[in-house]
Protein backbone atom coordinates (compact mmCIF):
# COMPACT_ATOMS: atom_id res chain seq x y z
CA UNK A 1 0.00 0.00 0.00
CA UNK A 2 1.27 3.48 -0.84
CA UNK A 3 0.20 6.62 0.99
CA UNK A 4 0.79 10.22 0.01
CA UNK A 5 2.35 13.11 1.86
CA UNK A 6 2.38 16.78 0.99
CA UNK A 7 6.04 17.77 0.97
CA UNK A 8 7.26 17.83 -2.60
CA UNK A 9 10.31 15.73 -3.38
CA UNK A 10 10.19 13.51 -0.27
CA UNK A 11 9.92 9.72 -0.41
CA UNK A 12 6.35 8.84 0.56
CA UNK A 13 6.06 5.15 -0.25
CA UNK A 14 5.77 2.50 2.42
CA UNK A 15 4.89 -1.19 2.28
CA UNK A 16 2.77 -3.23 4.65
CA UNK A 17 4.33 -6.38 6.04
CA UNK A 18 1.96 -8.62 4.10
CA UNK A 19 3.35 -7.46 0.76
CA UNK A 20 6.93 -7.99 -0.36
CA UNK A 21 8.40 -5.06 -2.31
CA UNK A 22 12.03 -6.11 -2.19
CA UNK A 23 12.54 -5.21 -5.86
CA UNK A 24 10.31 -2.13 -6.01
CA UNK A 25 11.31 1.38 -5.00
CA UNK A 26 8.79 4.21 -4.76
CA UNK A 27 8.96 8.00 -4.76
CA UNK A 28 6.01 10.36 -4.67
CA UNK A 29 5.91 14.06 -5.46
CA UNK A 30 3.13 16.65 -5.45
CA UNK A 31 3.16 19.61 -7.83
CA UNK A 32 3.56 23.10 -6.39
CA UNK A 33 -0.08 23.84 -7.19
CA UNK A 34 -1.20 20.66 -5.45
CA UNK A 35 -3.14 19.56 -8.55
CA UNK A 36 -0.92 16.64 -9.61
CA UNK A 37 0.49 13.68 -7.68
CA UNK A 38 3.25 11.70 -9.44
CA UNK A 39 4.15 8.24 -8.15
CA UNK A 40 7.47 6.87 -9.45
CA UNK A 41 7.77 3.06 -9.27
CA UNK A 42 11.05 1.37 -10.16
CA UNK A 43 11.14 -2.41 -10.60
CA UNK A 44 14.73 -3.58 -10.14
CA UNK A 45 14.04 -7.25 -10.86
CA UNK A 46 15.95 -8.23 -14.04
CA UNK A 47 13.35 -10.76 -15.27
CA UNK A 48 9.99 -10.54 -13.50
CA UNK A 49 7.18 -8.02 -13.63
CA UNK A 50 5.73 -6.96 -10.29
CA UNK A 51 2.06 -6.37 -9.54
CA UNK A 52 1.67 -3.84 -6.73
CA UNK A 53 -1.40 -2.56 -4.88
CA UNK A 54 -1.57 1.23 -4.63
CA UNK A 55 -3.85 3.20 -2.35
CA UNK A 56 -3.94 6.98 -2.73
CA UNK A 57 -5.07 8.70 0.48
CA UNK A 58 -5.65 12.39 1.16
CA UNK A 59 -5.68 13.28 -2.54
CA UNK A 60 -9.13 13.29 -4.16
CA UNK A 61 -8.24 12.18 -7.68
CA UNK A 62 -9.76 11.80 -11.11
CA UNK A 63 -10.31 8.28 -12.38
CA UNK A 64 -8.11 8.75 -15.49
CA UNK A 65 -4.45 8.24 -14.63
CA UNK A 66 -1.58 9.03 -16.98
CA UNK A 67 1.01 6.22 -17.07
CA UNK A 68 4.53 6.59 -18.49
CA UNK A 69 6.84 3.56 -18.62
CA UNK A 70 10.54 3.59 -19.52
CA UNK A 71 12.12 0.20 -20.19
CA UNK A 72 14.04 -1.95 -22.66
CA UNK A 73 14.36 -5.57 -23.75
CA UNK A 74 17.21 -6.22 -21.29
CA UNK A 75 18.47 -4.56 -18.07
CA UNK A 76 21.59 -3.28 -19.88
CA UNK A 77 19.64 -1.79 -22.79
CA UNK A 78 20.69 1.77 -23.58
CA UNK A 79 20.56 4.33 -26.36
CA UNK A 80 24.26 4.49 -27.11
CA UNK A 81 24.92 4.72 -30.88
CA UNK A 82 27.14 1.62 -30.79
CA UNK A 83 24.36 -0.68 -29.57
CA UNK A 84 21.02 0.97 -30.21
CA UNK A 85 20.75 0.82 -34.02
CA UNK A 86 20.06 -2.93 -33.90
CA UNK A 87 16.71 -2.19 -32.24
CA UNK A 88 17.68 -2.94 -28.64
CA UNK A 89 16.96 0.55 -27.33
CA UNK A 90 15.36 2.13 -24.29
CA UNK A 91 11.75 2.97 -25.13
CA UNK A 92 9.01 5.08 -23.57
CA UNK A 93 5.34 4.15 -23.57
CA UNK A 94 2.63 6.59 -22.53
CA UNK A 95 -1.07 5.85 -22.04
CA UNK A 96 -4.11 6.81 -19.99
CA UNK A 97 -5.62 4.14 -17.70
CA UNK A 98 -8.92 4.43 -15.85
CA UNK A 99 -8.82 3.39 -12.19
CA UNK A 100 -12.26 3.82 -10.63
CA UNK A 101 -11.69 1.79 -7.45
CA UNK A 102 -9.11 1.77 -4.67
CA UNK A 103 -6.70 0.20 -4.03
CA UNK A 104 -5.30 0.10 -7.55
CA UNK A 105 -3.39 -2.94 -8.72
CA UNK A 106 -0.83 -2.20 -11.40
CA UNK A 107 1.69 -4.49 -13.10
CA UNK A 108 5.17 -2.97 -13.45
CA UNK A 109 7.39 -4.48 -16.17
CA UNK A 110 10.76 -5.95 -15.25
CA UNK A 111 13.76 -3.56 -15.06
CA UNK A 112 11.61 -0.52 -15.69
CA UNK A 113 10.58 2.87 -14.34
CA UNK A 114 6.84 3.57 -14.32
CA UNK A 115 5.30 6.92 -13.42
CA UNK A 116 1.62 7.14 -12.48
CA UNK A 117 0.32 10.70 -12.61
CA UNK A 118 -2.86 11.33 -10.61
CA UNK A 119 -4.82 14.55 -11.15
CA UNK A 120 -6.87 16.23 -8.44
CA UNK A 121 -10.62 16.36 -8.90
CA UNK A 122 -11.61 19.66 -10.49
CA UNK A 123 -8.12 20.42 -11.78
CA UNK A 124 -7.53 21.57 -15.34
CA UNK A 125 -5.63 19.38 -17.81
CA UNK A 126 -7.02 20.92 -21.00
CA UNK A 127 -4.31 22.83 -22.92
CA UNK A 128 -5.05 26.03 -24.82
CA UNK A 129 -5.43 25.99 -28.57
CA UNK A 130 -2.21 26.30 -30.52
CA UNK A 131 -1.31 29.84 -31.61
CA UNK A 132 -2.12 30.75 -35.21
CA UNK A 133 -0.91 33.25 -37.74
CA UNK A 134 2.80 33.16 -36.85
CA UNK A 135 4.66 35.72 -38.95
CA UNK A 136 7.90 37.60 -38.62
CA UNK A 137 10.58 39.85 -40.02
CA UNK A 138 14.35 39.90 -39.69
CA UNK A 139 16.91 42.69 -39.90
CA UNK A 140 20.32 43.47 -38.45
CA UNK A 141 18.81 43.90 -34.96
CA UNK A 142 17.30 40.44 -34.74
CA UNK A 143 14.06 38.59 -35.48
CA UNK A 144 10.62 39.98 -34.61
CA UNK A 145 7.80 37.42 -34.33
CA UNK A 146 4.06 38.12 -34.16
CA UNK A 147 0.97 35.91 -34.00
CA UNK A 148 -2.75 36.13 -33.28
CA UNK A 149 -3.78 36.27 -29.63
CA UNK A 150 -5.43 33.26 -28.01
CA UNK A 151 -8.86 33.81 -26.45
CA UNK A 152 -8.75 31.41 -23.47
CA UNK A 153 -9.68 33.26 -20.25
CA UNK A 154 -7.05 31.36 -18.22
CA UNK A 155 -4.20 32.00 -20.66
CA UNK A 156 -0.85 32.67 -18.94
CA UNK A 157 1.14 33.50 -22.07
CA UNK A 158 3.30 31.96 -24.76
CA UNK A 159 6.53 29.99 -25.06
CA UNK A 160 8.82 30.77 -28.00
CA UNK A 161 11.07 28.03 -29.43
CA UNK A 162 13.94 28.15 -31.91
CA UNK A 163 15.83 25.54 -33.91
CA UNK A 164 18.56 25.56 -36.54
CA UNK A 165 16.90 22.62 -38.25
CA UNK A 166 13.58 23.26 -40.07
CA UNK A 167 12.19 19.92 -38.90
CA UNK A 168 13.11 20.51 -35.27
CA UNK A 169 13.11 19.22 -32.62
CA UNK A 170 12.24 22.46 -30.85
CA UNK A 171 13.99 22.11 -27.48
CA UNK A 172 15.52 25.58 -27.20
CA UNK A 173 12.93 27.71 -25.41
CA UNK A 174 13.92 31.36 -25.64
CA UNK A 175 11.91 32.91 -22.80
CA UNK A 176 12.25 32.06 -19.09
CA UNK A 177 8.72 33.32 -18.33
CA UNK A 178 5.65 33.18 -20.59
CA UNK A 179 5.34 36.08 -23.02
CA UNK A 180 2.15 37.99 -22.31
CA UNK A 181 1.88 39.84 -25.63
CA UNK A 182 1.51 38.02 -28.93
CA UNK A 183 4.95 39.11 -30.12
CA UNK A 184 8.60 38.43 -29.36
CA UNK A 185 11.91 40.01 -30.37
CA UNK A 186 14.84 37.60 -30.56
CA UNK A 187 18.09 39.55 -30.36
CA UNK A 188 20.36 36.61 -29.39
CA UNK A 189 20.92 35.53 -32.99
CA UNK A 190 23.82 34.97 -35.32
CA UNK A 191 23.34 37.21 -38.36
CA UNK A 192 24.56 34.50 -40.72
CA UNK A 193 22.28 31.69 -39.54
CA UNK A 194 18.74 30.86 -40.62
CA UNK A 195 16.52 29.95 -37.66
CA UNK A 196 13.15 28.19 -37.58
CA UNK A 197 10.68 29.37 -34.92
CA UNK A 198 7.56 27.92 -33.35
CA UNK A 199 5.27 29.20 -30.58
CA UNK A 200 3.05 27.44 -28.04
CA UNK A 201 0.44 28.73 -25.59
CA UNK A 202 0.37 27.90 -21.88
CA UNK A 203 -2.47 28.38 -19.39
CA UNK A 204 -2.37 29.23 -15.70
CA UNK A 205 -2.46 25.54 -14.76
CA UNK A 206 0.71 24.91 -16.76
CA UNK A 207 -0.96 23.08 -19.66
CA UNK A 208 0.91 23.71 -22.90
CA UNK A 209 -0.60 23.67 -26.38
CA UNK A 210 0.91 22.13 -29.47
CA UNK A 211 3.25 24.17 -31.65
CA UNK A 212 2.04 26.87 -33.98
CA UNK A 213 2.99 26.85 -37.61
CA UNK A 214 6.71 27.33 -38.21
CA UNK A 215 8.56 30.21 -39.78
CA UNK A 216 12.20 30.36 -40.91
CA UNK A 217 14.03 33.70 -40.77
CA UNK A 218 17.62 34.90 -40.87
CA UNK A 219 18.94 38.25 -39.64
CA UNK A 220 20.85 40.12 -42.34
CA UNK A 221 24.63 40.22 -42.07
CA UNK A 222 26.30 43.54 -41.33
CA UNK A 223 27.00 44.07 -45.02
CA UNK A 224 23.31 43.59 -45.79
CA UNK A 225 23.94 40.83 -48.32
CA UNK A 226 21.17 38.20 -47.97
CA UNK A 227 23.20 35.73 -50.08
CA UNK A 228 25.71 35.47 -47.22
CA UNK A 229 23.15 33.82 -44.96
CA UNK A 230 24.05 30.26 -43.98
CA UNK A 231 21.52 27.73 -45.40
CA UNK A 232 19.49 25.69 -42.89
CA UNK A 233 20.86 22.43 -41.57
CA UNK A 234 19.58 19.33 -43.34
CA UNK A 235 20.09 16.90 -40.46
CA UNK A 236 18.66 16.82 -36.93
CA UNK A 237 19.37 19.75 -34.63
CA UNK A 238 22.49 18.82 -32.66
CA UNK A 239 23.30 22.32 -31.41
CA UNK A 240 22.71 22.41 -27.63
CA UNK A 241 20.64 25.23 -26.12
CA UNK A 242 22.15 27.97 -24.02
CA UNK A 243 23.05 27.03 -20.42
CA UNK A 244 20.16 27.49 -17.96
CA UNK A 245 20.11 30.57 -15.76
CA UNK A 246 19.32 29.85 -12.10
CA UNK A 247 16.55 32.23 -11.06
CA UNK A 248 15.43 30.87 -7.70
CA UNK A 249 16.40 28.20 -5.19
CA UNK A 250 14.02 26.73 -2.62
Amino acid sequence: TFATGWQTGVVMGYAQQDFDLSYVQALGTVSERGDRLSLFLMNLHPDEAMEVPIRVEGFPRKTDVRVITITGEEPWTNNEPETCPDGNCVSTEEKVVRFAVSPIRYRIPAHSLTVLVFYREGSDQDPPSRPEGLAGAADREGVLLQWRENREPDLAGYWVYRSRCPAGPFRHRLNAEPVIDASYLDRAVDPRVRYTYAVSAVDQAGNESGFSGRIALAPLPEDGDPDAVTPPDEGPDEVPPSPPVLLEVR
